[in-house]
């Protein structure tokens, strides 16, 4: 399989395998609205040559946030901005998808000014606690979630992802760590996929046959939490759900985890690259879901064999893009001898940009 072959999900078409994985920008309004700055950067990398651009987590409800000046995709009136977005991708025949998020216990209620609520009682990453939603906000949740596809759709995204890992609500419905509920939605695996699987069932009704794709974890990296063997079943449980493909990755927001979403390592090891191979190649075994694979992956030959081996088939990345967003662009045209690695040293300073209001930028390269 060739990198730069063209390829489908679902039934959107796609100039090659190569991803933008979904990337909290820091580039919204306090209200969460599409910035100039944030359709700029979607400009910047759909002409780079990306084959699709997955927008950072949008929240689906104000209450949900869980990062400043992160994207909203809450309310109708956000459809006429995330146009713009849209826009910027399609001009240069790229698709792009909207991940639709919720932050549950890990929301911020210094920016949203209401009570975090999760899957269960918690204490929080800032040592606060949130509150166990009853029934009721669940189901809303649910709709809540179907709604912003719609939006997502509305606005012209050509298919949506649900943001089903690190820690986040679906994640802590899915996690034994943070689901401690003894109700429908709580227990044995079944209960705690339920919420996952209404959701996407209560998408599919309001987008009919555009895609649907979730990010899952292989492992949270926390004691008691998700591990490969469990994020095995949950795909299996998936199989016959109709989505069109799944991005695996790891990790939580919470404090006490190993890994976050994003690891620091030697970028000269490329060995190195691609946390989840090894889950991978047992994904493949037992379901024939298309496979979007994450995890470090930084030099073109890397991505061609995990390709060409069918461990996954399609490679995700981030943090390279933030550096060099004309990447894909830059080994396409490059002589097969000479594609250099991708400039990103993996040294994770790109974030602290965001934080500080400035949007993600790479400190290194500029």
């Amino acid at each position: 399989m060739n990198i730069f072959s063209s390829c489908k999900i679902g039934d959107v078409e796609l100039s090659n395998h190569l991803v933008r994985s979904a990337t909290w920008e820091g580039l919204a309004t306090e209200k969460g609205e599409v910035t100039d700055n944030l359709v700029s950067y979607i400009d910047t990398l759909a002409k780079g040559g990306i084959g699709l651009i997955i927008t950072s987590h949008a929240y689906i409800e104000r209450s949900g946030q869980a990062s400043p000046l992160q994207l909203g995709i809450c309310d109708d009136s956000n459809i006429t901005g995330l146009k713009r977005l849209t826009e910027a991708a399609h001009k240069s025949k790229v698709k792009i998808f909207a991940q639709l998020n919720h932050g549950g216990c890990h929301a911020l209620p210094e920016l949203t000014k209401m009570p975090s609520f999760g899957v269960s009682m918690i204490n929080t990453s800032r040592g606060g606690q949130a509150l166990a939603m009853g029934s009721t906000g669940v189901k809303n949740k649910i709709m809540m979630f179907a709604n912003s596809a719609d939006r997502a759709i509305q606005a012209g995204f050509d298919g949506v992802q649900i943001h089903c890992a690190h820690g986040y609500l679906i994640s802590q419905f899915l996690s034994p760590f943070y689901n401690k509920r003894n109700d429908e939605w709580g227990g044995s695996l079944e209960n705690r996929m339920r919420f996952l699987l209404e959701t996407i069932l209560a998408i599919r009704i309001r987008i009919g046959n555009h895609p649907i794709i979730i990010k899952l974890n292989v492992s949270d990296f926390i004691e008691g939490g998700i591990e490969p063997e469990q994020m095995l079943e949950i795909v299996k449980s998936l199989e016959n759900s109709g989505i069109e493909a799944i991005e695996l990755s790891g990790g939580t927001v919470h404090p006490d985890g190993k890994y976050n979403s994003t690891r620091t390592f030697d970028p000269s090891c490329p060995e190195e690259e691609g946390y989840y191979i090894e889950a991978a190649k047992k994904y493949k075994e037992i379901s024939k879901i298309p496979l979007i694979l994450v995890g470090g992956f930084r030099s073109y030959e890397r991505i061609s064999q995990i390709l060409s081996d069918g461990i996954a088939d399609f490679v995700s990345m981030s943090r390279p893009l933030i550096c060099e967003p004309n990447l894909p662009k830059r080994w396409k045209a490059s002589r097969a001898n000479n594609k250099r690695r991708a400039k990103c040293i993996s040294c994770n300073g790109c974030r602290p940009t965001a934080v500080s209001g400035k949007g993600l930028r790479c400190i290194v390269y500029g």
